[in-house]
C-alpha cells in the first residue's frame, strides 16, 4: 500500500506591527513585507495590523493590488510624538519604559483584541517590542 501525501498545514496568521510594512521605506518595513508576502506565498491565510503614526502613514487603499489580495490590512492611528512630562516621569518609574509606552492606546487595544478573537488566528506574531504593549491584553 502507498503512502498517502499528506497536504501541508495552513495557518492563520496575524501579524502586529508599529508601522506600515508597504512601501519597505526601511530595513524593518522591508523585513516585515518579505515576512508577510513570503508567508502568504507559502499557503498561509495572513492579516496584518499596523500602527499610522505621525511619522510613518500609509492608507491601505495604495497598497498595490498584488500584495493586497494575498493580505488583509488593517491599521489605526496611535499619537506615539514624544511628550515631555510622561517622559520626565517614566525616568522616576520602575514601570514599562516610556520608550514603549506612547504606541499604547486602549482603543487600539480594543480593536487588536476583537480582531484575533474574531479571526481565530494559530499565530499571532508581535513585529518589534513597541507591539508587545499589547501582549498583556490579548491574554484570553
Amino acid at each position: 500500500m502507498e503512502a498517502q501525501e499528506k497536504s501541508p498545514k495552513f495557518m492563520k496568521v496575524l501579524v502586529l506591527t508599529n508601522k506600515p510594512p508597504y512601501p519597505p521605506m526601511d530595513g524593518g518595513s522591508l523585513a516585515t513585507l518579505q515576512m508577510i508576502t513570503t508567508l502568504a506565498n507559502t499557503g498561509n491565510d495572513v492579516s496584518v495590523f499596523y500602527l499610522n503614526t505621525f511619522k510613518h502613514q500609509y492608507d491601505p487603499a495604495d497598497i498595490p493590488g498584488e500584495i493586497t489580495v494575498q493580505i488583509t490590512f488593517h491599521n489605526a492611528f496611535v499619537d506615539t510624538r514624544i511628550k515631555i512630562m510622561p517622559a520626565l516621569f517614566s525616568l522616576f518609574s520602575l514601570g514599562e519604559p516610556y520608550t514603549l509606552r506612547r504606541f499604547y492606546s486602549q482603543p487600539i487595544s480594543n480593536q487588536i483584541l476583537l480582531l484575533a478573537k474574531k479571526g481565530d488566528y494559530d499565530l499571532i506574531q508581535f513585529e518589534g517590542l513597541a507591539m508587545t504593549v499589547y501582549l498583556n491584553d490579548l491574554s484570553f
